[in-house]
């Protein structure tokens, strides 16, 4: 950032310099507009006019940045919340696994059979595996 303060200080300075060597009148003429001035006067204004369109295109861009930005930042929170509740999730069912484990080991173990359960096979999400067959055992995905 200091360095590009530096280059545009000096080419302020090589334009004034070339201004004042150029001090004659000039005829300026725009339409049907004229004027007779010094042509330091147009360079120095031609000079100007042109820092200042930088000046305002270098700020749109940096507001419409900031707006982005702030946008980005949105939609992180709105992700970092999502995934902290994805998490949760993950823990509460791998909590349920656990104990759905356990409890099966304890049927396996007092040689009870399973009842079946209330609720109907089609209930569960057609892309949930299969339940396994009986004698089968429960694996996590993970495993």
């Amino acid at each position: 950032m200091q360095i590009m303060l530096v280059l545009a200080l000096a080419f302020a300075l090589a334009v004034a310099v070339f201004a004042v060597q150029n001090a004659e009148s000039i005829t300026v003429q725009f339409l049907q507009w004229q004027s007779q001035t010094s042509l330091v006067v147009v360079i120095l204004a031609a000079a100007a006019l042109g820092a200042l369109s930088a000046g305002l295109l270098g700020t749109v861009r940096q507001i419409s940045l900031k707006l982005r930005i702030r946008g980005l930042q949105a939609q992180l929170q709105r992700m970092e919340r999502e995934l902290a509740a994805l998490r949760e999730d993950k823990a509460d069912l791998q909590g349920e696994l656990a104990r759905l484990r356990d409890e099966l080991a304890q049927i396996r173990a007092t040689g009870a059979s399973v009842a079946p359960t209330s609720r109907p096979q089609s209930a569960a999400p057609k892309d949930w595996p299969a339940p396994p067959s009986e004698g089968g055992s429960l694996s996590s995905p993970e495993a």
